[in-house]
């Protein structure tokens, strides 16, 4: 990436003023995320002996690169959401809640009787709030229960609509099982 039609930048650092003066967005996106995934991976061999090769942090960058877009172009998009009102559960019946959250340092937590922080993506943080959310359920000796959460991508999986893909349809499995046991409905 050199300025188009001017001599090659002698440094790095004039390459970068050359960068940012561009203003060219999705350059100035791909480096970061390039650098990102460069100082990630020298973390991951420096206290994990994990090694990355070149290419593979690139990729992995660009992966991240499109995901940040594909959310950013979502967010775009006008919200015709209605707002969600909570009702009471049937009679007889007990309602189970889950989310999973961002706290304010940046890290995952999963919200129930106990706070665990852990890195995950924000799917696999919600299959396991609702794993954690029916396992405390079942552990409490409840029955006849309704599920509801906000992670529609989770909900949708765990009626069967949808199936998800790894670590996140392994949850999903055994929530619902769960919801089996403790004669649910979603």
């Amino acid at each position: 990436m050199q300025p188009e039609g001017e001599r090659e930048a002698s440094s790095f650092k004039e390459w970068f003023a050359w960068l940012c003066e561009s203003r060219d967005k999705e350059k100035l996106e791909a480096f970061a995320m390039i650098t990102w995934s460069i100082r990630n991976a020298r973390n991951k061999l420096r206290f994990k002996e994990v090694y990355s090769s070149p290419e593979a942090c690139v990729h992995k960058a660009m992966d991240l690169l499109q995901e940040y877009r594909k959310v950013g172009d979502q967010l775009q998009k006008p919200n015709t959401r209605t707002e969600a009102q909570w009702r009471p559960p049937s009679e007889g019946n007990i309602k189970v809640n889950f989310d999973a959250a961002i706290n304010a340092e940046g890290g995952r937590s999963v919200r129930q009787a106990k706070t665990l922080f852990v890195e995950w993506s924000p799917e696999l943080g919600e299959a396991r709030a609702a794993l954690e959310a029916l396992t405390v359920t079942h552990e409490e000796g409840y029955n006849s229960i309704e599920v509801e959460g906000d992670a529609q991508v989770v909900i949708r999986a765990l009626q069967g609509l949808s199936s998800r893909s790894g670590a996140v349809q392994l949850l999903v499995d055994d929530a619902k099982a769960y919801v089996n046991i403790l004669n649910g409905s979603l």
